[in-house]
């Protein structure tokens, strides 16, 4: 789990309610930036696996986030910084909840140690059967959202 979908959805979810729409933006990429900082060169770079795996670590999310601050003005990294932390939160905190069929997991404090620790509630191929409610969820939330404002601009 979860799957990239599962990532934003929940990060999605779990999102303040008047977030403006760039902030949210920003704040979901931090949701899905575990995964699009290690899985597409994983998969086109094989036998460097193990040296992408490292980047899913809070560590190097953090250089991570920071390097990609430097692409904004001055007066919004900061913000820049939070959001994409806080979704990168949310997306380490489901990982941090699925069991593992090995000890080797995602190495929190890598470089540091190799200990892992994970909660274990759910398999990594739990959010397939998850996925339609936690679509349903989202339209729901999203429809319920969208009448609220609609009410209060009328």
């Amino acid at each position: 789990m979860p799957d990239l979908i599962t990532h934003t959805v929940a990060a999605y979810l779990v999102r303040k309610r008047n977030i403006k729409i760039h902030n949210l933006i920003i704040y979901l990429i931090g949701a899905m930036l575990p995964d699009l900082a290690t899985r597409p060169f994983m998969i086109i770079f094989p036998p460097l696996r193990h040296f992408f795996h490292a980047f899913h670590t809070p560590i190097a999310l953090a250089i991570i986030i920071i390097i990609i601050s430097y692409f904004f003005e001055e007066s919004k990294q900061r913000l820049i910084i939070f959001l994409l932390s806080l979704g990168t939160f949310t997306h380490l905190f489901l990982d941090a909840m699925q069991q593992g069929v090995s000890d080797r997991g995602y190495g929190w404090l890598f470089p540091f140690s190799y200990i892992d620790f994970r909660f274990g509630l759910f398999w990594p191929e739990d959010s397939i059967s998850v996925l339609p409610f936690i679509i349903l969820i989202f339209l729901a939330d999203f429809l319920i959202s969208r009448k609220i404002k609609n009410k209060k601009v009328h």
